[in-house]
């Protein structure tokens, strides 16, 4: 079981044995077998003593008299492991004098971008958030405390990962000189706080272009997520990424979800002959957000409408009758026709305290059992065949 930090909070990740969580140091065990060879008495001990020559014998005197050897001091070590797009430096390091390790960032020509000095007391660094991320041909040098002259340097390679929810396929972008990069996809539930990790996938990169990809024999849908992981020698990258994704609320003009990291999504709304659209970046995670407007004034969402995306070929839905209450004792709620539907309760100071999963019926209709204290906040989620959902929430009395 791994825990990532994902849209905002802890998301629970059931991996099956055939995955491993990766790990950011390696353990590597070395035997020495005993030697069936007996090594053969010293030529010097074999020999009689008066055919020894004298300066041979004195070069015997001046090793017994030499002073024992001196073991030299461990050479600095540090090794990157990190998230693409993630701001911070992180990283195991060792051997550094006064546990003193300075970095220096530069720009792939050569300019010095920004430096820090870390602890390693505990044999890792952590260049800490807030911050740039690191950007692709950037370039970390490490110092050993006051040297002048850097022991190591790493270059941040591009690593791009792009979840093609239409012809169910992988791909993406991986420099650095490395012939493969490791998937790790998952499928998860409609507010992505409980995942399950499914078999990993070793993707070959082409040398020529620096790319792979990769075709999956499930249906991939809005509700996976996958990370890419780069690794060489004992450097590690890795890169998260959700599939693509619509959230609408019902009375609201937002849309949430997720895009291509890097690239614009664009959201329609269709109301008849009226119609509405909006767009946002997708940043970290390939998240968004994009205000539906119509002549310059927010257009809100109700049943009926056909909400449509550039994200994906097939992000259209149309925005379904929803409901959300709280009879005493359950939570019900109207949805998708056989819509996959996730709950969450926090207190009244945000504090978490329970969560349901459960399907809609045929109708669209479902109910998770559930006890709530004054003050709670109800939130629901409730994705269709393709994994683009609507939201609602309310508030207990």
């Amino acid at each position: 079981m791994a825990t990532l930090r994902f849209n905002g909070k802890s998301v629970t990740v059931l991996e099956p044995a055939t995955i491993s969580p990766y790990g950011r140091g390696r353990c590597q065990r070395a035997m020495l077998r005993g030697s069936a060879l007996r090594p053969q008495r010293s030529l010097m001990r074999r020999l009689p003593r008066s055919s020894i020559p004298l300066w041979l014998a004195g070069l015997a005197l001046v090793a017994a008299l030499a002073p024992a050897s001196v073991t030299a001091a461990p050479a600095p070590t540090a090794i990157v492991n990190l998230g693409a797009g993630e701001c911070g430096i992180q990283g195991e390091a060792g051997a550094i004098t006064n546990d003193r390790l300075r970095l220096k960032v530069f720009s792939p020509a050569g300019k010095r971008l920004r430096s820090y000095t870390v602890d390693t007391s505990g044999d890792t660094f952590d260049v800490g958030c807030p911050g740039p991320a690191l950007q692709p041909g950037q370039i970390v040098r490490f110092y050993n405390d006051s040297a002048t002259k850097p022991f190591r340097s790493f270059t941040m390679p591009t690593l791009t990962l792009t979840l093609d929810r239409v012809h169910e396929q992988f791909r993406g972008t991986a420099t650095g000189g490395v012939a493969t990069v490791t998937l790790n996809p998952a499928t998860c539930d409609a507010d992505f706080g409980e995942c399950v990790g499914l078999p990993t996938i070793e993707a070959t990169v082409k040398a020529a272009t620096h790319r792979y990809r990769v075709q999956h024999t499930d249906d991939i849908t809005g509700l996976w997520f996958a990370w890419v992981r780069w690794v060489k020698g004992s450097d590690q990258v890795q890169r998260f990424v959700q599939a693509p994704h619509l959230v609408v609320t019902p009375g609201s003009a937002a849309v949430t979800g997720a895009a291509d990291i890097g690239t614009r999504a664009t959201v329609s709304v269709r109301r008849g002959q009226q119609v509405g659209s909006g767009s946002g970046k997708a940043g970290f995670l390939g998240k968004f957000k994009a205000t539906l407007k119509r002549n310059g004034a927010p257009m809100k969402v109700k049943a009926g409408d056909v909400v449509s995306s550039t994200i994906a070929a097939d992000a259209r839905m149309t925005v379904p009758p929803s409901s959300l209450t709280f009879t005493g004792t359950t939570i019900e709620g109207v949805c998708f026709k056989n819509g996959i539907v996730a709950v969450e309760v926090h207190a009244a100071n945000d504090t978490f305290v329970d969560s349901d999963q459960t399907l809609a019926d045929g109708a669209g209709a479902w109910s998770v059992p559930i006890t709530l204290l004054a003050g709670a906040k109800v939130t629901a989620w409730c994705a269709n065949g393709n994994g683009d959902a609507i939201f609602r929430s309310l508030v207990a009395l």
